[in-house]
């Protein structure tokens, strides 16, 4: 059975440093990531992995993507093939880039 590790939750914003001093305060937690354009959070209570883009958003909203983090893409196969055994709609996208990380895997 697929363990699902921590949900994912991409959102956009205008001002990363601005972002940042309200989630660090938040979160009460430093981001385990930060770039030019992009930081994340990974959290264990809440169990989240919160990233923060560096993107226009005034017609589309602020919000990138949702998804989950496992431990490893054999669990995101077994979690696609129970998908697809139930009917609902799958998008395999492989070898494609999620959150500045190479990914084998994404459903």
């Amino acid at each position: 059975m697929t363990m699902i590790k921590r949900m994912h939750v991409a959102v956009n914003c205008s001002d990363l440093q601005k972002s940042l001093d309200f989630y660090n305060a938040f979160f009460d937690a430093e981001p385990t990531k930060v770039k030019e354009n992009y930081a994340k959070f990974e959290l264990d209570n809440p169990a989240l992995h919160f990233s923060l883009n560096v993107r226009p958003f005034e017609k589309n909203g602020v919000l990138n993507h949702l998804g989950f983090q496992v431990n490893n893409t054999e669990e995101v196969m077994a979690m696609g093939e129970q998908l697809r055994q139930t009917g609902l709609l799958l998008i395999d996208e492989m070898n494609t880039t999620c959150c500045l990380i190479r990914r084998r895997s994404r459903l």
